[in-house]
């Protein structure tokens, strides 16, 4: 698989040497490596849309146009604005068969039970102050519609950026990452109300999801 043989030559971002980027608009300074994982994130989440619309669930816009219910959905829509009518048929196909109906279906329906709750365990929000915060099923599955989407639409990435400090100097740091690698929680995002969003384990658990559906 193509984003596993990218992300295990993960090292070519490690580093200190002039590898920083600024956010201006927050005044962070973040690694590269942050963006890179964020990637990595990105195509795996991306994977769950296609392996979603994979099913006999999905069919293609095209396809919409020419089937029945389509031409119901126009003919009760009352406008001659070409605009408006496409727009309202996009808004249609989208709550019916769109990217996030399929990456929904994806976890919902076509991972079984224990493929659930491997990923949902892998998450976590915590206040500030390290204190759990309820986080459900299903607003883990918004989050991970939205950490696709906000890439998709607007290149915003959300990775880990500590890994990419390692060096051979630190070779202390570089062996106590690399023994939790599995249970580290890894802080990727900021909510609006200051409690972060970790993970566990990534982007292991999802190449591994991924995988075990391949092989189906």
């Amino acid at each position: 698989m193509l984003v596993k043989k990218l992300y295990k030559n993960k090292a070519i971002f490690y580093g200190n040497d002039g590898e920083y980027c600024e956010e201006n608009n927050k005044n962070v300074i973040k690694h590269t490596y942050s963006d890179f994982e964020g990637l990595i994130y990105y195509l795996c989440l991306t994977c769950f849309d296609l392996l979603g619309q994979s099913s006999k669930n999905h069919v293609s816009y095209m396809d919409w146009l020419s089937l029945k219910e389509s031409e119901l959905f126009f003919d009760k829509i009352g406008s001659s604005d070409l605009r408006e009518i496409s727009k309202k048929g996009l808004l249609e196909y989208n709550k019916r068969y769109g990217a996030t109906k399929s990456f929904k279906y994806f976890i919902n329906n076509i991972l079984n039970e224990e493929e659930q709750q491997v990923l949902f365990k892998s998450l976590f929000m915590q206040a500030p102050t390290g204190e759990y915060i309820k986080f459900t099923d299903s607003e883990k599955i918004n989050f991970l519609s939205k950490l696709r989407n906000n890439f998709t639409h607007n290149l915003i990435t959300a990775g880990e950026p500590l890994e990419g400090f390692i060096t051979g100097s630190n070779p202390m740091l570089e062996a106590v990452l690399r023994s939790t690698e599995i249970t580290r929680k890894k802080f990727i995002y900021e909510r609006k109300n200051k409690n972060w969003i970790a993970v566990v384990n990534w982007p292991n658990t999802l190449l591994e999801i991924i995988e075990n559906q391949i092989k189906k």
